[in-house]
């Protein structure tokens, strides 16, 4: 058993940081005298306190594919060493410089990842040996024990893996290129050996390099970075789901790659934006990042810093303000984390909360004198204390620093008060009289103004953004059939609607202009038993809400589209912008495609159809094919009851859906050479099998049975030039005995398709009857 010393970083520079779930402790470590440090975080007090150090001299620094160490809240840290005998890690009791005494059935000397979540837990994974082990500290002894294990099958020891401070698991396979996602979380506090399932799986298309990912602090929305060698991508991804909410691509900066070293989501409660930190790639050597361990490098670089909307990825904004006012040169390794940055200067550590450290900054510079703030300043400037300010004001400081001071115009989805929202529909819900004419609403915290016109059931919605860029009004005038009561702007610059009917939440964007986003049904008490409060309190506690507003009446809305009628009508309006944006068909497709099935909405149907197959046909301009291929599961989780109650739509969707074709030309294409599957690093373009029949059958198809019927996806086969009906049957017969010897994606298919080797068969009947015709 290694002997623990106490010591310094001896004036070492820091080379990796770890902070603990809860950010109580902040562990540091230098890698030349291969020394750890404790840091305490106390609130209120930007030093850091430094709580002990040890050294330990065969300490494994890591790699790009294992992590080193991880600190607990309660002062524990967890150390990955070089030694095999007895096993190649230790828990230290940092405050005590000891080591804690474990009892484990048998030796792990195979561990290459290792992190406490918030829950005090250790979560330590062995890629060797394809096993996670899950261990618990005893009240009684301090004792660590193992308290449940999983078991990984397929993987291998190049697999990404990460572990979350809430307890996910999340691996990138390099085989297959996909993201899985677990909840190492158990029901079941006493079972031992866990099978838990996939919570999500996110494809990655097979020409793109991976290269990182970022998490949500709530853990809902995953960002990845990947790259082929002219191309950097970023992704957005649900963590509910695995659907693609938004991309962006990164082109090259003269001959060289801009690479992403960190996404970070800050101001989650204040308005949301994703922080991408990036420089020009100038070296062949990649540098990864890890979303535990921060770490340092000695190259020189240039940081590029860019705010961007999460749901869009659109318009980025230069974010360098946002580090000048911590007067100090920010360099790796640190660490953002709830809004916070972890830093060091020399042998120091600090801690300042990067968005309420610019509200205070702009607070004082460029808001002071005016007359809406000045209540504000006097009462912060009088008591010197951050904790004066209530959220509001934190909120509405925060959306004036994006606007004016960043020129960030872009959405701000995060929801205001959501309490206001509620006290406004409770208010004038009731109110029977009708508004006519003309009224403008503003909120005096923001510059934003909407103007309201009403004649009879026609209004007319005007909006001056609060952007010195766009001068101009933006305009929407819609026949909606209903009265309109009162309105008010909230503070991210939306503006709610009361009606007659229902209540409608409109927002506006300087290139798309007005759009509605949510429709909520009036409340009716004597049909509910609930009063207007408890009902609104229960609406806006919904699950999505925790992030978002709750979701739209879908059911009363879609009763009152009409098919014949265009977006003019409102509920169309709604529906059109729910069916044709990523970020709405990611949280609300399958709620959508239920209602549609539940209320026989056949055109809506389809059109929620093509717009899910729209967004995953292959683009010649972009490497990337499978990033949106999630958005497939809204349609295939209903495909028996789609294919009872509309069959041609069915048929449609199937005849459209190809699998990709293993190419062994070699494209100029970066691909991972780590792959035991190369060849599926290059494919040929996707084609239709209707496409492909059309130059044979000329409409001979009429006499028989359309192969488009068939109930599973249709492969699609590439011959070129001229061809002959038994150059199609070869290729089907190659199909079957060469791609498909892939057993993993065999099996997937089988699970999405039913089994391959029949509809092999029904084709090969089709094309025989077809000859003999």
């Amino acid at each position: 058993m290694e002997e623990v010393l106490i010591d310094l970083h001896k004036g070492y520079p820091i080379t990796q940081i770890d902070c603990s779930p809860k950010m109580k402790y902040v562990a540091t470590l230098s890698e030349f005298d291969k020394s750890v440090v404790l840091w305490s975080i106390e609130k209120g007090n930007p030093n850091l306190h430094r709580k002990n150090t040890i050294s330990i001299d065969n300490i494994d620094v890591g790699s790009e594919t294992s992590t080193t160490f991880t600190v607990s809240d309660n002062g524990y840290v967890a150390v990955k060493l070089r030694g095999l005998n007895p096993r190649n890690f230790e828990i230290y009791n940092i405050k005590t410089a000891k080591i804690s005494s474990l009892d484990l059935p048998y030796l792990h000397n195979n561990i290459s990842h290792l992190s406490f979540i918030d829950d005090e837990k250790l979560v330590m994974v062995s890629s060797e040996d394809h096993k996670v082990y899950i261990l618990y500290q005893k009240e009684e002894g301090g004792k660590w024990i193992l308290k449940s294990m999983l078991e990984l099958k397929n993987f291998n020891t190049s697999d990404k893996i990460y572990i979350t401070s809430k307890g996910k698991l999340i691996i990138f396979k390099n085989v297959t290129h996909e993201i899985m996602i677990w909840n190492l979380k158990s029901p079941i506090e006493e079972q031992i050996y866990l099978k838990s399932p996939t919570e999500v799986q996110i494809l990655l298309d097979w020409n793109l390099n991976f290269e990182g990912i970022g998490l949500s602090d709530d853990e809902e929305m995953l960002g990845v970075t990947a790259s082929s060698s002219k191309l950097t991508y970023l992704y957005i991804f649900s963590t509910r789901n695995g659907m693609n909410l938004s991309s962006r691509t990164y082109k090259k900066s003269g001959e060289h790659l801009v690479m992403i070293d960190g996404i970070h989501f800050i101001a989650s409660n204040f308005g949301e934006r994703v922080l991408i930190t990036s420089h020009v790639h100038y070296i062949l050597e990649r540098v990864k990042m890890n979303l535990n361990v921060h770490k340092f490098h000695d190259e020189k670089r240039t940081f590029n810093y860019r705010l961007m909307d999460p749901y869009t990825l659109t318009e980025p904004v230069n974010a360098g303000k946002l580090f000048r006012c911590l007067k100090a040169n920010i360099n790796p390794p640190y660490i953002i984390k709830s809004d916070n940055i972890i830093y060091a200067i020399d042998d120091e550590l600090f801690i300042k909360n990067l968005i309420k450290e610019n509200c205070i900054y702009y607070l004082s510079n460029d808001l002071k004198d005016s007359n809406d703030w000045k209540d504000i300043w006097n009462n912060y400037s009088k008591n010197n204390s951050k904790k004066d300010l209530n959220d509001d004001d934190w909120k509405n400081i925060w959306i004036n620093y994006l606007r004016h001071n960043l020129n960030d115009n872009n959405k701000i989805s995060t929801p205001p008060d959501k309490k206001e929202i509620i006290n406004f529909i409770i208010e004038f819900c009731s109110e029977k009289k009708a508004f006519q004419g003309k009224k403008t609403y503003k909120d005096k915290k923001i510059s934003t103004k909407w103007t309201l016109s009403c004649k009879d059931v026609t209004f007319t919605l005007e909006v001056l953004p609060d952007i010195p860029e766009i001068p101009r009004k933006i305009k929407r005038e819609q026949k909606a059939n209903m009265y309109v009561r009162e309105c008010k702007v909230l503070k991210n610059g939306n503006l709610v609607m009361i009606s007659n009917e229902c209540v409608i939440l409109w927002t506006f964007n300087p290139l798309k202009g007005i759009s509605v986003h949510y429709i909520w049904s009036i409340y009716e008490s004597s049909d509910k038993g609930v009063t207007l409060n408890e009902y609104w309190e229960k609406k806006f506690k919904d699950t999505l809400a925790e992030r978002f507003l709750p979701p739209s009446d879908f059911d009363e809305i879609i009763k009152a589209a009409k098919q014949d009628e265009d977006i003019t009508n409102l509920y169309n309006l709604l529906l059109d912008n729910y069916i044709k944006e990523n970020f709405f068909l990611a949280y609300y497709g399958k709620m959508l495609m239920e209602e549609f099935l539940k209320l026989n909405k056949d055109w809506l149907v389809e059109k929620l159809c093509k717009s899910c197959i729209k967004k995953c046909s292959y683009n010649d301009e972009c490497d990337d094919l499978l990033s949106n291929i999630q958005l497939l599961s809204i349609i295939a989780q209903f495909y028996s009851e789609l294919v009872q109650k509309n069959p041609a739509i069915m048929y449609e969707f199937l005849s459209q859906m190809a699998f990709v074709v293993p190419s062994t030309e070699i494209d100029d294409v970066c691909y991972n050479t780590l792959s035991s599957s190369p060849h599926l690093h290059h494919y040929v373009h996707v084609h239709q099998l209707r496409d492909l029949v059309r130059d044979i059958q000329n409409g001979k198809w009429t006499t028989i049975e359309k192969p488009v019927t068939s109930p599973l996806l249709l492969r699609i086969i590439h011959i070129e030039g001229e061809f002959e009906i038994s150059q199609i049957k070869e290729e089907l017969k190659k199909l079957t005995e060469g791609v498909f010897e892939i057993s993993q994606i065999k099996d997937e298919l089988k699970k999405l398709t039913g089994s391959f080797s029949e509809f092999s068969k029904e084709i090969k009947t089709k094309l025989d009857k077809l000859q003999d015709t």
